[in-house]
């Protein structure tokens, strides 16, 4: 709770990882409840921060010293004096930057693999590969040349039982989305807000399911 109020949100990676297994429906009621009237959100992915600290000193490259009223059309003298007005990056500032480089793209990455086409397209796939319309060669990556066709066959196995649990765990994701279409917006009754927390733990499980294969 007090990570979410200086955040404003807390995550479903977060919250499940701190829930103990056996916690009944009160309890979990309970905690649901509390962060609503708290204000803390619920998120699947943390909000990125665009404060970025600023550059401390300037890069002066204006080497070539043009006189005075000369409008060269120099583009290399131009280039100059465009660079030197152009700030460095401190240390921290190049750390900020590779890491928000870094955690953009494990949003990115965690934003396809809950994607609702993104799964429907990895479902079809499996369905290809287990009628053999589709190669399994033409999706498992092995980096060793002499891979035998056991391997291979085993990677299969192991895509297709990954296919499967993703189709298992949209499916219930339907069912959760038709059960929140008759409860008007605005109202969030016990079950609805509770139905809407199983929701956000099954498609952050897709995504990992998603991503491990």
């Amino acid at each position: 709770m007090t990570m979410g109020k200086e955040k404003g949100y807390v995550l479903y990676d977060e919250v499940s990882e701190l829930l103990p297994t056996d916690l009944n429906g009160a309890d979990l009621e309970d905690l649901l409840m509390g962060l609503d009237v708290a204000g803390i959100e619920i998120l699947e992915e943390p909000k990125l921060d665009a404060k970025i600290e600023e550059p401390a000193e300037f890069l002066d490259l204006d080497l070539i010293q043009a006189p005075v009223g000369d409008k060269t059309n120099d583009p290399v003298r131009m280039y100059l004096r465009e660079m030197g007005t152009v700030p460095l990056l401190t240390r921290e500032g190049e750390v900020e930057i590779a890491k928000r480089i870094e955690l953009g793209q494990t949003v990115v990455l965690k934003a396809l693999s809950r994607s609702p086409l993104v799964i429907q397209k990895i479902i079809g796939m499996g369905e290809e590969v287990e009628r053999g319309a589709l190669a399994a060669r033409d999706l498992v990556q092995i980096s060793d040349p002499l891979v035998t066709d056991e391997t291979f066959e085993e990677k299969k196995l192991e895509f297709l039982a990954a296919v499967e649990e993703v189709e298992k765990l949209y499916r219930k994701v339907q069912q959760g989305h038709q059960k929140l279409l008759p409860v008007p917006r605005g109202i969030k009754p016990k079950h609805h807000r509770r139905q809407r927390w199983e929701l956000g733990r099954l498609t952050v499980k897709i995504g990992r399911q998603l991503r491990a294969i």
